[in-house]
């Protein structure tokens, strides 16, 4: 399955300058990640099916079961950091999205690997930001067909800005 994954990732020493990368900075964005082919697949099989979750003091977006592809960015995020990354449910977000801090998140320590399907434009929300303690400590915005990873202490926890009227009808995803 790993054959769908750019090549340049999986070579010995740039596995090895993401291990670093990862361990030094705490994070690192994979742009280009699939091969074009796999991601315009992957891309189809994610438009369709899903579905609004939403609790007003906790999160409002939309959801999906979850997609094969999944399990592969779980292998790899294994492969370049030595840890089962956190648990993540697909998610979309479009107008009116968002998530916010709870009590009841799990903030325990471990790798976050957030794999974008689409592009988002600054000035629309929808930021991931990521706070330690009250403090934030990473904002990002999505880049189509990229894996972001975080490697997250406990006590870290990120959310996803209010994307607001400036989205119009567009909307990104996060495998």
């Amino acid at each position: 399955m790993l054959n769908q994954v750019n090549p340049f990732y999986l070579k010995n020493e740039m596995i090895a300058t993401i291990k670093t990368t990862v361990r030094t900075e705490g994070m690192v964005l994979l742009r280009e990640f699939f091969l074009p082919s796999s991601f315009t697949v992957l891309d189809k099989s994610t438009r369709n099916g899903w579905s609004l979750r939403c609790v007003p003091d906790r999160y409002c977006s939309q959801t999906r079961p979850a997609h094969p592809v999944r399990s592969l960015i779980r292998s790899f995020s294994r492969l370049v950091t030595g840890k089962e990354p956190l648990s993540q449910l697909p998610l979309r977000f479009s107008h009116r999205s968002y998530t916010l801090l709870h009590d009841e998140d799990s903030s325990a320590s471990g790798v976050v690997a957030l794999f974008f399907l689409d592009d988002w434009p600054q000035g629309c929300g929808g930021e991931i930001v990521f706070v330690h303690h009250g403090t934030t400590i990473l904002r990002v915005l999505p880049v189509k067909n990229s894996l972001l990873l975080v490697r997250c202490a406990r006590g870290t926890r990120y959310f996803v800005k209010y994307v607001n009227h400036k989205a119009k009808k567009r909307s990104f995803r996060v495998l």
